[in-house]
């Protein structure tokens, strides 16, 4: 029998960084290597921020973007990190309309080829200097 558990928070506030609910009834599962996160990622010590950029490894794990390799998306929910497995599954958001001066970390759009994604980046122009489809807004 799986251990099951159920957790409940609000995230309206935080759910600023999308720009349209476009793409959040999408959100693919992804494994993701919960020791590739450090403090940086999760402030709190609890959870790791809904809108933190993710990027595949190697090994088929997600690990946070760090404007290099592939951009896969960002990570749609908020979600624990106290007490996991190495490994959780979590719901990736690689399609719709992000407002990049919202996001919970500094972004910088991918140059194009360098994603696995289909956004419009929303005021990028706040907080980056790449390249990408972005800056409207």
């Amino acid at each position: 029998m799986p251990n099951l558990h159920s957790e409940s928070f609000g995230v309206a506030e935080k759910a600023s960084w999308l720009a349209s609910a476009h793409g959040i009834w999408n959100g693919r599962t992804v494994r993701l290597l919960v020791s590739a996160f450090t403090d940086e990622y999760r402030p709190d010590g609890q959870f790791l921020s809904a809108g933190t950029p993710l990027q595949e490894n190697n090994d088929g794990l997600h690990v946070p973007y760090a404007g290099t390799g592939r951009f896969a998306g960002f990570l749609l929910t908020d979600q624990s990190v106290v007490n996991t497995d190495e490994t959780i599954n979590v719901p990736l958001l690689d399609h719709g309309r992000v407002n990049v001066d919202k996001l919970p970390l500094d972004f910088t759009v991918p140059a194009p080829g360098n994603d696995d994604t289909t956004f419009v980046y929303l005021n990028a122009a706040a907080r980056d200097s790449g390249g990408g489809n972005g800056g409207e807004g």
